[in-house]
């Protein structure tokens, strides 16, 4: 897939700063995560989306993406929490200047409430006022949410596909020995439930999850 290739170069000539690789702050899950664009990418063709726009939106949801997962690794590597805060903040901001110089502005809010709920339910988390498995819950869904609602103009059959699309990867990045029973179950239920042309796009989706050298 052409538009996959370009959106990983272009977001991951942004992962490096001077000497620095952001994506060694990554683990390989997170490295080689494609959902989010491919996620958007198939979601776009299914609506005929802007072609312009969709290569745009993956950018953007990327880049947030390894932002929120760098910023993670603070909970994890105490000798680099300088350098996570930097850059997960370099990359919050490279994805909202690509927000402001995109067709995208008039969501800005979007996203910043988005950020804003996000870090808001970390907290929480930091005061045993909430779980560690809500949270990762809403920092995979609710950008899911967003992408999709944007593409499909608020459509809620393929905005909560997204939704469901999201648990799956959840399942995948924190408990992989359930994934691929996860998974048949999902595309089987969603075979019969759905129009073959949407399902298409569903298989497509899942297919992504999981697999690093998705093209």
């Amino acid at each position: 897939m052409r538009e996959l290739q370009q959106i990983k170069n272009t977001t991951q000539k942004i992962m490096s700063f001077k000497h620095i690789d952001m994506l060694t702050l990554l683990n390989e899950k997170e490295k080689h995560s494609v959902f989010y664009p491919v996620l958007i990418l198939e979601m776009a063709a299914y609506h005929r989306y802007d072609a312009e726009k969709t290569k745009e939106l993956a950018e953007i949801a990327q880049l947030l993406f390894y932002s929120l997962e760098i910023h993670e690794t603070l909970l994890q590597k105490e000798s680099q929490k300088t350098l996570s805060v930097l850059c997960g903040d370099y990359l919050y901001s490279q994805a909202f200047k690509k927000i402001t110089k995109s067709s995208f502005l008039n969501d800005v809010t979007i996203f910043t409430d988005f950020i804003k709920d996000f870090s808001e339910r970390r907290i929480f988390f930091l005061e045993n006022e909430v779980s560690e498995e809500d949270v990762i819950a809403y920092k995979y869904k609710q950008l899911s949410l967003i992408v999709a609602s944007i593409i499909s103009g608020k459509n809620q059959e393929t905005t909560a596909i997204a939704g469901e699309l999201s648990r799956l990867y959840t399942i995948y990045i924190n408990r992989e020995e359930y994934f691929d029973k996860e998974k048949k179950e999902f595309l089987d239920k969603k075979k019969e439930m759905l129009s073959p042309q949407l399902y298409k796009m569903v298989e497509k989706i899942a297919a992504a999850i999981g697999d690093p050298d998705y093209e």
